[in-house]
């Protein structure tokens, strides 16, 4: 792991164009020459390859590997979280104000390391609405919230050992987990019983959130105020309780009973027998024509899946209001993977549900989302010729729908005669042709024959054909966009920025805020993309030499891609996902 200063050295040679001269490095970071080389020194021992910055008398230094700086700021990274997550959970369980001296011993960490993790303590606190941390010179550290806030935090953090194992007597870790294996079986054979089928995290979640829930009753912190009077127990709430208490041996008091109520009804579901959320189908039909209008993609979103989306969504906005946000760890991969869905949801989602979607969620949402666009994406039609019965055809078009599915649009038969009438727009129109007829192989080489009574591997065999169609068309897509947004006119080499506004301001970007979407990926890039019907795309891409700050980031670079109705939507975007580092 680097110290502080190894991290900057490291910061400023990334943010570097090439080579930078010993002086003006050691200006940067404010140390001397010795001290400088001793930090690089020590940096360059703790690679196993290639050193990770490179040294020349005449040039200065050259961050060299940045695969090897990656995978430490990623391993770096995750340590810095464990801590973090150690430190909210020791608070969480402090009735008053805990020092700095104080977690280091328990936690056998640094005062250093400590006050270090109080950034990311904060920001990982301030994800959960109606919490606070509390800051003070003279006592320390105290986390302000109800303790049913607190409760759902302690859920949040306790998700494995480690995150507590210095804090608690083994005997009460022991505890803790076999209330929660109990509690697991019992929503287990209660929800399967009564049609109420959630995901695997979330059923995990709220196992953890009910062992919590005993563990902090049992340690004398009291729920002193329910969470909302409305939310009565219901039926399958007061089932669980009941059970719970008879294999656990423990008793909800009557507010307790109303939390569980609360969290029931904000669980993520994969399916279950209810009425159908008609208000939110109302809106998701809503955002669909709003797609539709603002940008011209024409989304084909079934009917199930539609009705799933509206249970999710409702159940999201619950969270929502009650400050219990999910927790996605997947976020910005997703911004990389997903930059199309992400923007659609931020700018024509969020506005029909009057609610700013948070990340955590937007990780989740974009996955069902994804789904819908993909149904839009352009697919090869397949041309099939057939002198034969229509029995048979019937039967080969049943067999490519049921192999290739939605890898394909959709299947044409036509008898030889016709295509001969009408070769040329057959052509044109179609590149993958198949045919029953075997003369007709002989004569055009452009056609693959099919048996009329094909097996499943040259099914399969067709559909590597698709394969490679499919790459190649994109291939083929993929320079053309090259050739048109690669040009010097978007590309910006700029020395500085005193904000985002002022980024805005040098390069003439000029377009309505309501229309923006906006990620950070990594620890120095930021994701741009917005839309307006003006009949022309923009790509922008801009380096900078000195980062400016951004949403707790250091941007050094930016992707903002404009999209004005020109073309393919989804293909444009994927020429965009590429440029994120995601995969086309």
């Amino acid at each position: 792991m680097y110290t502080d200063r190894q991290l900057k050295i490291i910061a400023v040679l990334k943010s570097a164009d090439g080579w930078m001269s010993g002086s003006l490095l050691r200006e940067n970071i404010g140390v001397s020459s010795r001290t400088l080389q001793m930090d690089i020194k020590a940096i360059n021992e703790k690679q196993s390859g290639e050193p990770l910055i490179q040294s020349n008398n005449r040039l200065g230094y050259l961050l060299k590997n940045e695969i090897a700086l990656e995978q430490e700021q990623k391993s770096y990274g995750q340590e810095n979280y464990v801590h973090s997550k150690q430190i909210i959970t020791l608070l969480l369980f402090e009735k008053e104000y805990t020092s700095i001296g104080t977690i280091s011993e328990r936690l056998f960490f640094s005062r250093s390391s400590v006050t270090s993790d109080l950034s990311q303590v904060k920001r990982i606190i301030s994800r959960t609405p109606g919490a606070n941390l509390l800051v003070s010179g003279q006592y320390g550290l105290k986390i302000q919230a109800s303790e049913n806030v607190k409760r759902i935090m302690c859920m949040k953090t306790m998700q494995s050992r480690q995150d507590y194992h210095m804090l608690f007597s083994e005997e009460k870790m022991e505890q803790f987990a076999i209330n929660q294996k109990k509690i697991q079986a019992v929503l287990a054979e209660i929800f399967t019983r009564n049609q109420f089928i959630v995901s695997g995290d979330a059923y995990h979640d709220f196992a953890r959130y009910l062992a919590v829930c005993m563990m902090r009753s049992r340690m004398g912190f009291l729920v002193t105020e329910g969470e909302d009077s409305s939310n009565r127990p219901g039926r399958l709430a007061m089932e669980l309780v009941e059970e719970i208490e008879k294999v656990c041996g423990y008793h909800f008091q009557e507010m307790e009973m109303q939390n569980v109520e609360a969290r029931l009804k904000e669980l993520n579901m994969v399916c279950k027998e209810t009425d159908i959320q008609l208000d939110m189908l109302q809106k998701l039909e809503v955002f669909i024509q709003r797609v539709q209008e603002e940008t011209g993609l024409k989304l084909q979103v079934e009917r199930e899946l539609l009705e799933v989306l509206s249970d999710h969504v409702s159940r999201m906005e619950l969270r929502i209001q009650n400050g219990r946000n999910n927790i996605g760890n997947h976020t910005k991969e997703m911004a990389k993977r997903y930059p199309l869905e992400m923007h659609l949801l931020r700018t024509c989602l969020s506005p029909v549900l009057n609610t700013e979607i948070p990340d955590a969620e937007m990780g989740y949402l974009v996955l069902y989302f994804a789904s819908a666009i993909e149904r839009n994406r352009r697919k090869p039609d397949i041309l099939f010729i057939s002198d034969q019965s229509a029995s048979s055809i019937y039967n080969v078009q049943n067999k490519l729908k049921g192999f290739l599915g939605e890898r394909i649009s959709e299947v044409t038969v036509i008898p030889e005669y016709l295509f001969e009438q009408r070769k040329e727009r057959y052509c044109r129109n179609y590149q993958l042709r198949i045919t029953s007829e075997k003369e007709l192989v002989l004569k055009d080489a452009s056609f693959t024959y099919l048996d009329l009574f094909a097996d499943n591997e040259q099914i399969m065999r067709l559909g590597r054909n698709v394969d490679k169609l499919e790459n190649n068309y994109w291939k083929e897509t993929e320079e053309k966009l090259r050739k048109k947004y690669g040009t010097k006119d978007s590309l910006y080499l700029i020395e500085e920025v005193a904000d985002f506004d002022d980024l805005k301001k040098r390069i003439g970007y000029e377009y309505p805020e309501q229309k923006v979407s906006k990620e950070t990926i990594g620890s120095s890039r930021l994701s741009m993309i917005d839309h307006e019907q003006d009949g022309r795309n923009k790509i922008y891409r801009i380096y900078l030499k000195k980062p400016f700050p951004y949403g707790g980031k250091q941007i050094t670079e930016v992707i903002a891609a404009h999209y004005g109705g020109e073309g393919d939507m989804i293909e444009f975007f994927d020429y965009v996902k590429e440029l994120l580092g995601g995969q086309s």
